[in-house]
């Protein structure tokens, strides 16, 4: 079964974006994401019980790398992440509110 968007959809979206939208482009933006909904129905559908997760559609090396450090994710300490955040606050990120509720 697949979701119907609506405009009423469309325009709660825009207000929790911050966005002002035209008719016309309320009228775009609710084709356009039909579509994708459209479509992420299509891909919920495919059978993937036999399917290994993956991080990347294709297998990508780091050429520069030695074999060692490929088979290894990269990791952060809470502190290395933080590192270059403009704000922060009790080791989280400080972002500017968008949400009234």
């Amino acid at each position: 079964m697949t979701y119907k968007v609506d405009l009423q959809t469309i325009r709660l979206l825009a207000q929790l974006s911050n966005l002002k939208l035209s008719p016309e482009e309320e009228k775009r933006f609710l084709e356009q994401f039909q579509e994708v909904v459209d479509y992420i129905s299509k891909i919920k559908a495919l059978n993937t019980e036999d399917v290994e997760p993956s991080f990347h559609s294709i297998n990508l090396k780091n050429v520069f790398q030695d074999k060692k450090q490929q088979d290894k994710p990269r990791t952060f300490s809470q502190k290395e992440a933080l590192s270059n955040a403009k704000h922060t606050k009790d080791g989280y990120f400080v972002v500017p509110r968008i949400l009234d509720k």
